[in-house]
């Protein structure tokens, strides 16, 4: 019987009998975009802290034009990120550099508390003050009390399609509209790539060479003297022969190895400049403005002539009512005659009908 697990992030693969909430989508498939439009990989799995049960991390696995290499995933929090359903992608607000500087994340159990604080530190952020700092990460105090943790912004950036008609329908209603202006940047980064190889050995090559020594040897030299005395008269007549050796030098070549020098190879690395050139587009916004004055004349000679209307309208009411009280004036004035009202008097007076 597996172990029920209460505390850590665990993908959810691992997590049997556990799935995505419902009316929530589920983004596991969907491909994962940059806010410039640029296609980073595809959401693998999602990694669920258990003991809140709430998703903190998308498992991505790249695309080799990003990572450089194949079968490389990284996480990414989900408060980086927002669902755009009507097309089943994940827009992330995470630039291209910062995604291949994301530390790999290889699956399999709990991800521990170490590779987290390195995935956090990728985006600028270290542990909190009251975080648990245990083998294993769980919902410890103030880790997950930021914005790159907040399941609520990863659904509630999307919105429902309903709701988003609605407040398509609203802002018709408020005949506001809106043109977004984008441009493209230059995302710069390096990388090591193999740049070739020196090749050092050592061979044998022989020189002919030639050296003058001095050598020494014996010759016979013959000198003949008189004899005389006693052994002039002691001589004999017979043959004889005196052998005498000769010593000559000769020389002796011999050969010995000796080291003369060593040879040390090192790498250095040494910094140059190249230029990197690219075409970047953006957008412009362009219009006539004859037209715009155009378009604000006719509306205010609109407004003029509404103005105008206005003006004729109540000057007519005024004197239409001016001459009523005149009338009445008169009427009243034969009246108080016709009646010997000695107080009346032509024209407005105390006696006249009230109300004048």
């Amino acid at each position: 019987m597996a172990t029920q697990r209460t505390e850590g992030i665990y993908p959810l693969d691992e997590l049997k009998g556990h799935t995505v909430a419902k009316g929530n989508p589920d983004p596991r498939g969907w491909d994962v975009y940059s806010s410039d439009d640029t296609k980073l990989g595809e959401v693998k799995d999602l990694l669920v802290d258990v003991s809140v049960m709430e998703a903190r991390y998308l498992d991505v696995e790249l695309d080799k034009d990003i990572a450089g290499e194949r079968d490389r995933h990284v996480l990414l929090p989900v408060g980086t990120a927002r669902l755009d359903d009507d097309s089943d992608r994940v827009i992330a607000d995470t630039a291209i550099a910062d995604v291949r500087s994301l530390p790999a994340y290889r699956k399999g159990g709990a991800i521990q508390r170490e590779f987290e604080d390195s995935l956090m530190g990728s985006f600028g952020t270290t542990r909190g003050a009251g975080a648990a700092t245990g083998a294993t990460t769980g919902a410890g105090a103030n880790y997950y009390d930021r914005p790159e943790f907040d399941t609520s912004r990863f659904y509630g950036n999307r919105g429902t399609r309903t709701e988003r008609a609605a407040d398509f329908q609203d802002a018709r209603a408020k005949e506001e509209q809106r043109l977004t202006l984008s441009e493209e940047e230059l995302s710069l980064g390096k990388r090591q790539v193999p740049a070739g190889e020196v090749g050092i050995r050592k061979t044998v090559e022989t020189e002919h060479v030639e050296e003058r020594v001095p050598l020494t040897h014996e010759e016979v030299s013959v000198e003949r003297r008189p004899i005389s005395g006693a052994s002039a008269r002691d001589a004999e007549i017979g043959e004889d022969e005196i052998r005498v050796p000769l010593m000559a030098e000769e020389p002796v070549v011999e050969k010995r190895v000796v080291a003369k020098e060593e040879v040390i190879v090192n790498k250095r690395a040494v910094q140059d400049e190249k230029t990197v050139e690219a075409d970047l587009r953006r957008e412009r916004v362009d219009y006539d403005e004859s037209q715009l004055n155009a378009a604000a004349g006719t509306r205010g000679a609109r407004e003029t002539a509404r103005d105008a209307s206005r003006d004729v309208t109540r000057d007519a009411k005024s004197g239409a009512k001016n001459l009523g009280d005149r009338i009445a004036d008169k009427v009243d004035d034969v009246k108080d005659r016709f009646d010997a009202n000695p107080a009346s008097k032509p024209g407005r007076d105390a006696t006249d009908r009230p109300g004048r």
